[in-house]
C-alpha cells in the first residue's frame, strides 16, 4: 500500500507560504510521494520538500486540487489543504480501503459529508467519483454517498479556514 500526499496551495504572501511549508516538512515522513501543486504563487522553494511539484497559473483550488490528485501514484491519495495543522496522529492511518476518510478538526465540528482539506481516499474510489471539472468542489464532497464517508479521530488537525484562496481572491481584486 502506497501513500501520495497532495498539496494544493496558493503561497502568494509570506504567511500562506511559511503554513505550506510547515505542512509539508509536517507530512513528508507520512508519505511515499508528496505532491505540491502550486496555483500561480511566487515561493518557488516548496520544490526542495515535494517530490512532484507543479507550477500553473489560475485553475482555482478544485482544478488545483484536480491535477494534483491526477498526477499522484499511490494507491492512497491524501487531500490536505496547505492551511492545515496535523495536530495528533498520521495521514497513513486514514487509508481505510473503499473509503474516502476525513480527519477529525480540532473545533469538534461535525460534518456528515467528505471534507477534502484533511482526507486521505482509495485510488479506487476516486476513480468511481471523480472531480468535476470546474471549480464546484464543495458540490463534490457534497455528493459522495454517506455510507462511502469515515470521519476518523485517528487525525485530530486545525484548518486555518479559508486562508489561502481568500487571500488569494483579495490580491487579485486589488490588481483590478
Amino acid at each position: 500500500m502506497t501513500l501520495s500526499i497532495v498539496i494544493p496551495t496558493w503561497s502568494g504572501s509570506i504567511e500562506l507560504a511559511r503554513m505550506a511549508l510547515h505542512l509539508s516538512n509536517q507530512v513528508r515522513g507520512m508519505c511515499d510521494e508528496l505532491v505540491i501543486s502550486e496555483d500561480g504563487g511566487s515561493q518557488y522553494f516548496l520544490r526542495i520538500v515535494a517530490d512532484t511539484y507543479l507550477f500553473h497559473k489560475r485553475l482555482g483550488h478544485a482544478g488545483n486540487l484536480r491535477l494534483g490528485c491526477k498526477v499522484a501514484s499511490g494507491d492512497y491519495i491524501g487531500m490536505l489543504d496547505s492551511d492545515v495543522t496535523i495536530l495528533e496522529g498520521t495521514m497513513r492511518s486514514l487509508c481505510i480501503p473503499n473509503k474516502f476518510v476525513c480527519g477529525q478538526s480540532d473545533d469538534n465540528s461535525t460534518y456528515d459529508g467528505f471534507l477534502s482539506f484533511c482526507a486521505v481516499v482509495d485510488r479506487q474510489l476516486l476513480e468511481k467519483y471523480p472531480m468535476p471539472n470546474g471549480d464546484l468542489l464543495d458540490d463534490w464532497c457534497h455528493s459522495i454517498p454517506k455510507e462511502e464517508v469515515i470521519i476518523s479521530d485517528k487525525v485530530r488537525f486545525h484548518h486555518k479556514i479559508g486562508v489561502s484562496y481568500t487571500e488569494k481572491k483579495r490580491i487579485e481584486s486589488l490588481k483590478d
